[in-house]
Parts: structure tokens; C-alpha cells; sequence
């Protein structure tokens, strides 16, 4: 019998194939399922736990965007913070005054201090985030050090588990 061992790039994944070969395959084996059984209810109650955190960033995300919305119609003497759509202040510049730079596309901005790390990218006439945007949010608050590195760390190192977090957290 040929024996092929499969690495999947996050242990949850392991512990579902390694469950069906199991049950495809006809083994009994009560101490193994049971152990994989409580590491898969384990985890499962860990995707709990990252779905607060996750839901934990959206009034952040409100905040951000109201602060940068703040300051474009401040540094911009802006009627309204949507103003920066227009053709005068299109592409990718510095936010005078500041160490941060903005990026205009379609109908949203991007404002970050280097690319990836810090800022929000939304669209006006968007006030809630969808799973994307809520994403790319995440990875620049984590990247500036403004999210708890100890309680947001395996979340950055395993894409698989942000998404479902997102996904959990924005489906209520």
C-alpha cells in the first residue's frame, strides 16, 4: 500500500482531508476521529473568536473614514469630501500637511502612508464594507501597528481563516 501525505496550507484543512480519508477509507480508528473531531470543534470555536475580532474593526473603519473625509475637505477646502473625485485632484498624491497620501480611482479613494500600511480604500456613497474592502482594511491597520499583533497575528498568517472571518462577521 502506497502511502501519500498531502500538506495543505493550513492545519484545519489537514484535519478535514485526514477525516474523510478516514471515513472514504473505512477506518476505524475511534481515538483518531475523536481526537480530530475535538480539533475541528476546537477550531470552529476559534472562527467565533475570529469573527469578533474581525467584527471588532468595523467601527473602526467608520471612524477612519470619517477622519479621512475630515481631512480632505480641510487640506482641500472641499464642499465635501467626494469634491476629491474631480479631474483637478485625480492620481496619486501626497495630502498636504501630512504624512499621508491618497489614491483616487473610479468613484472611491485609497488613503494610506506607504502602500499597505495604514488608511482605509472606500467608496463614497459605500458605508459599510464588503468582504474586500473589509480585508485590504484589515491588512493595512495590522501592517501600521494599529491592531494587538498578540490577538490579530494568526489571522494575518492565514488567509484562509481572515476570509471566513470576514465573511462570518459580515453575514449578520
Amino acid at each position: 500500500m502506497n502511502v501519500h501525505v498531502f500538506a495543505f496550507p493550513n492545519s484545519l484543512t489537514n484535519i478535514v482531508f485526514i477525516t474523510n480519508v478516514c471515513v472514504c477509507f473505512k477506518i476505524n480508528c475511534p481515538v483518531l476521529l475523536s481526537v480530530l473531531d475535538n480539533i475541528l470543534l476546537y477550531s470552529q470555536g476559534n472562527l467565533v473568536k475570529d469573527e469578533e475580532l474581525i467584527k471588532n474593526l468595523i467601527p473602526l473603519w467608520h471612524g477612519v473614514m470619517a477622519w479621512v473625509k475630515e481631512v480632505l475637505v480641510h487640506s482641500y477646502k472641499l464642499d465635501d469630501a467626494k469634491d476629491i473625485l474631480g479631474q483637478k485632484y485625480r492620481g496619486r498624491n501626497q495630502i498636504p500637511g501630512t504624512n499621508w497620501f491618497y489614491r483616487t480611482h473610479g468613484v472611491g479613494i485609497d488613503v494610506f502612508k506607504t502602500p499597505e500600511v495604514g488608511g482605509i480604500d472606500f467608496d463614497f456613497g459605500e458605508d459599510e464594507p464588503d468582504e474586500w474592502r473589509l480585508k485590504i482594511f484589515f491588512e493595512k491597520q495590522f501592517n501600521d501597528g494599529q491592531l494587538p499583533y498578540a490577538d490579530y497575528q494568526h489571522l494575518a498568517d492565514d488567509e484562509d481563516r481572515l476570509d471566513k472571518a470576514i465573511k462570518m462577521a459580515l453575514s449578520d
